[in-house]
């Protein structure tokens, strides 16, 4: 059981680096789709 905790304590910290880089990545491009799309539409939402 230890060994198990101990096994994977460093593989879960890099899992959770791994995921924020992804999630701050795909706030990225959210972000830049809604930009991109309001360009695109222009006044006809407002």
């Amino acid at each position: 059981m230890e060994n198990e905790a101990y096994l994977f304590e460093p593989h879960g910290s890099w899992v959770k680096m791994k995921l924020d880089s992804v999630l701050r990545l795909h706030l990225q491009s959210v972000v830049i789709y809604e930009k991109t799309r309001k360009r695109q539409v222009g006044d006809d939402c407002f």
